[in-house]
């Protein structure tokens, strides 16, 4: 298998193939994949309680599908010929369309905005307060009203021969995910202007993406499997993880029989240390082991100094207040260092990539109109209109909530700065589990301050929670990605943004159809899932409210540790820029505070230990004759996951086996 740092070239994939570009049934598969990635998650997550499904950035969700496309298509190729298989080009669009219509269903998406818009009418009390504090400030759009109980019946199940009311939901689902769009569209746009800087300026690595991009290339051998199946190493790898998934499988049956640790693992080194999960995640080891060993190295680096600061803090009981709200880093002191780290990080891969952005601009404005189509997904002039359309009617469209402007332009700007950050971190450092220390609607309200900000814009924030995603950065990171793919595979590139939004509404449609008819049937406090009934949709405005019943000014201790955060980020990268041999990126202090780092922060010190020996053994070669076992993991793990899934449907729905998470 090639270097995932080189370009990536097929050697085997048919001249009549690589001619096809997105061909009809490659987009009609791609809306099924689609539709069957938001069924699948959302009956998982509320139905069954298997595996969480698309927490990560390449989730396993769409892996499974795209996996079994290109066996499919190896098979085809052998019985029938070429024409009944796919080439790399179809199979690269359903791989990009089920990447972005994966960040849907449940936890993706679509269950913080059916749960966030139901819960100010259904959960509101004289006890709370919610009435008198919120609902004043809401007009009739944004929020489904509780009238005949429509909205009780979604949390509890509609009585025995009463209709599900399709219509109180329309009008504020409608209007709040036009927000969304224009907020999707600020990313579509935002990937594209910055696209040519990340992959030809900066050479940047794509990681996560360049494993399907190369399962693509690599998967029409005109035999039965696909060319990246073949040899021993990749079935070892496969062995190894679907074995240990399978040999648990008896203990569902049977239970006391020994089982391989799949479960989280907590830890913590010593009193006031945060607890740390020690298990073994194949997944996001897999996905670690093509990353970079500076990135690796910085990563676990940042976070043992942060289980020691925390615990140094912890032991003086030194605290400058609660997070926020539960999306942002538990410790706040750290978790502020992380958010000005980001900031920072952000700040300047923009200064970086000004002269790019100035012949962007520059094209955009004065150029022929179509300047930029042959190498981007749209035009520099289309990227740039719909930049700025996007965000006018994002901040008109929060004014017409409630929300004043300097706090609009303040949260949109927070929030995109989260959303850059994540997305630049993914292509740094091929990481699965990435998320914001702090959230846009935490450094808004901490900076602004919430006393003398209108009750109707602090209303209006607890809404914009829709945009939250775990902190994951909503479709910017998969559009990011699907950037290098569409420059990878350039036969798709003209294309592909309209199958990605064709993607998007069909998800959008499938999830919120499925979550409410689940919801009216069975109850959706039955589902027992944080997003819908738990904290997930409650949260943000009992937060809201703590902070509005409790105003302060501008917190300067977060400031203070915001400023610190991005002085040491400074240093770093001038450190590196100054000496070549510098080990640590600044890329890994955002992370080393956020919640899946102490799921997965001892497997990315275990990939970095592997990778590391391997490059001194036997340097770049040998690691390039491993990397077909880290697929062989990949694939393995997918497989044993989805054995493991089907068991669940079968002998234990609504008490399914959990074993894939983070």
């Amino acid at each position: 298998m090639p270097s995932l740092q080189d370009p990536i070239v097929s050697h085997s994939v048919p001249s009549v193939a690589e001619e096809r570009g997105i061909t009809l049934r490659s987009f009609l598969i791609g809306l099924g994949v689609v539709c069957l990635v938001n069924l699948w998650v959302t009956w998982s997550d509320f139905i069954i309680h298997s595996s969480a499904w698309n927490l990560s950035h390449f989730p396993i969700v769409n892996f499974i599908p795209f996996v079994i496309l290109t066996v499919f298509s190896s098979v085809s190729d052998r019985l029938f010929g070429p024409r009944w298989s796919f080439s790399s080009a179809e199979l690269a669009t359903v791989l990009a369309m089920g990447l972005v219509g994966s960040v849907v269903p449940t936890n993706g998406f679509m269950g913080y905005v059916l749960g966030i818009l139901a819960m100010p009418y259904y959960l509101a009390t004289p006890e709370n307060g919610w009435a008198l504090y919120f609902h004043p400030h809401l007009a009739d759009w944004m929020a489904p009203r509780d009238e005949n109980d429509a909205v009780r019946y979604f949390f509890e199940g509609l009585p025995k021969g009463a209709s599900i009311p399709w219509g109180t939901w329309a009008s504020p689902l409608f209007w709040w995910l036009t927000f969304a769009a224009s907020i999707t569209l600020i990313s579509a746009c935002t990937v594209v202007i910055l696209r040519k800087q990340w992959t030809e300026n900066e050479r940047l690595d794509y990681p996560i993406i360049s494993v399907g991009i190369d399962m693509a290339l690599r998967s029409n051998p005109r035999n039965w499997l696909p060319e990246y199946m073949k040899g021993k190493l990749f079935w070892g790898g496969f062995s190894v993880a679907c074995g240990i998934v399978c040999w648990n499988i008896p203990s569902y049956f049977i239970p006391g029989l020994p089982e391989f640790p799949l479960l989280p693992r907590w830890f913590t080194l010593a009193a006031g240390f945060p607890t740390i999960d020690f298990h073994i995640s194949f997944f996001a080891l897999a996905f670690a082991f093509f990353a970079r060993l500076e990135a690796l190295f910085s990563v676990w680096f940042f976070f043992l100094i942060f289980l020691i600061q925390s615990a140094v803090f912890n032991r003086f009981g030194f605290t400058i207040g609660t997070s926020g709200d539960p999306w942002s880093s538990h410790n706040p002191a750290v978790g502020w260092q992380s958010w000005g780290s980001l900031c920072f990080i952000v700040a300047w891969g923009i200064w970086v990539a000004r002269h790019h952005l100035r012949d962007v601009f520059s094209k955009a404005i004065w150029g022929a109109p179509g300047e930029g189509r042959v190498e981007e997904m749209m035009s520099y002039r289309m990227a740039l209109t719909g930049l700025v359309g996007g965000l006018v009617y994002a901040i008109g469209f929060l004014y017409c909530a409630g929300m004043n402007y300097t706090m609009a332009i303040a949260l949109l700007l927070s929030t995109l700065i989260g959303y850059l950050g994540v997305s630049r971190i993914l292509v740094e450092t091929g990481l699965l589990y990435v998320v914001v220390p702090v959230t846009g609607q935490s450094s808004t309200i901490y900076f602004l301050g919430s006393r003398g900000l209108p009750e109707s814009s602090m209303t209006a924030m607890a809404f914009t929670y829709i945009l939250v995603t775990r902190g994951a950065g909503m479709f910017m990171p998969s559009l990011t990605h699907l950037g290098k793919l569409a420059d990878q595979i350039p036969q798709i590139r003209r294309r592909l943004i309209y199958a990605l939004g064709a993607s998007i509404v069909v998800g959008v449609l499938v999830a919120a159809i499925v979550t409410l008819y689940l919801g009216y049937t069975h109850g959706a406090y039955n589902f027992n899932v944080w997003v819908l009934g738990g904290g997930g949709s409650q949260r943000p405005f009992i937060d809201t409210l703590v902070k509005m019943q409790s105003p302060f000014t501008t917190d300067w201790y977060r400031v203070s540790f915001f400023s610190f955060g991005v002085l040491v980020s400074a240093m770093l990268v001038a450190l590196r820029y100054r000496f070549p041999w510098w080990p640590l990126s600044p890329i890994g202090f955002p992370l080393a505070t956020s919640w899946p780092m102490r799921r997965v922060g001892f497997t990315i010190f275990l990939a970095w230990c592997i990778k590391a020996i391997i490059m001194k053994l036997g340097g770049t070669v040998l690691y390039r004759r491993c990397q077909p076992f880290a697929v062989g993991l990949l694939v393995g793990w997918a497989a044993g996951v989805g054995i493991s899934f089907l068991i669940d449907i079968f002998y234990f729905p609504g008490n399914g086996h959990g074993i894939h998470s983070y």
